[in-house]
C-alpha cells in the first residue's frame, strides 16, 4: 500500500500539468457547449374566467382547448404569429395558466400580452351585454311586478356577476442554457478523468 501511494506521487509530480489541464479542457468545452445553445425566454400570465355563462368564454375547459390551437389564437389576435410554443394549463376556479416560450423575451412577452389583451376585449364586450341585460330585465320587473319571485335571484345574479380578468400578472423569465453550471460540471468530470488516469497504471499492475 505504502509503494502505491509513493508510485502514485511520483506520477502526480511528472504529470502534473496534464492533470490540471484535463479538467480545464472538459470545464472550457461544457461551458463553451452551453454558451452556444440559444437563450430561452418564457411569459406566463394567469387568467380567471368570468361566471357570465357564456357558452364558450367561460367554459373552462374549451377555453384550456381553444388556446392550445394556432388556428384559435390567429383568429384572436387577427395575426399570422406563430403560436406553436403556446401551453395552457387548467387549474382550480376556472383560472388559465398561459405559457407561450420562445427566443426573443420582448417579443415573447408581446405576444402573450396581445392574446390576453384580445380575449379580455372580447370576454369585456360579452359581459357587458349580460350585464345590461340583467339590468333591463331587473328594471322592467321592479317596474311592472316588484314581488315576482324571481327579482331577488336577478338581484344577486348581477351583484355577483364576474368578468373575465387577470389572476397573476405577466411574467417573463430567460434562461441561458446553465453556462456556470455546465461548465462546473465539465470541471468535475475532468477532475474525475484525472484520477482515473492516475490510478489506472496500478490497476494493470502486475
Amino acid at each position: 500500500m505504502r509503494e502505491m501511494i509513493d508510485r502514485t506521487k511520483v506520477r502526480i509530480k511528472k504529470q502534473l500539468w496534464l492533470l490540471l489541464l484535463i479538467p480545464i479542457l472538459t470545464g472550457a468545452i461544457s461551458y463553451y457547449m452551453a454558451a452556444k445553445e440559444p437563450a430561452v425566454s418564457t411569459a406566463n400570465v394567469e387568467i380567471v374566467l368570468g361566471n357570465f355563462q357564456d357558452s364558450i368564454l367561460t367554459n373552462d375547459k374549451l377555453m384550456a382547448e381553444n388556446l392550445k390551437t394556432e388556428k384559435y389564437l390567429k383568429e384572436l389576435t387577427s395575426t399570422e404569429e406563430d403560436y406553436s410554443g403556446m401551453a395552457v394549463e387548467l387549474k382550480e376556479g376556472k383560472i388559465l395558466s398561459l405559457t407561450l416560450s420562445g427566443d426573443d423575451e420582448a417579443e415573447v412577452e408581446d405576444r402573450l400580452n396581445l392574446i390576453v389583451d384580445r380575449l379580455l376585449e372580447e370576454s369585456r364586450s360579452v359581459f357587458e351585454q349580460k350585464e345590461e341585460m340583467l339590468k333591463k330585465q331587473i328594471s322592467d320587473m321592479e317596474e311592472h311586478n316588484p314581488g315576482a319571485e324571481s327579482l331577488p335571484p336577478l338581484t344577486d345574479e348581477l351583484l355577483n356577476l364576474r368578468e373575465t380578468g387577470i389572476h397573476q400578472e405577466l411574467v417573463v423569465t430567460t434562461t441561458d442554457g446553465g453556462t456556470v453550471k455546465r461548465g462546473i460540471f465539465g470541471v468535475i468530470v475532468g477532475l474525475m478523468l484525472a484520477a482515473f488516469l492516475l490510478v489506472l497504471p496500478e490497476i494493470f499492475r502486475d
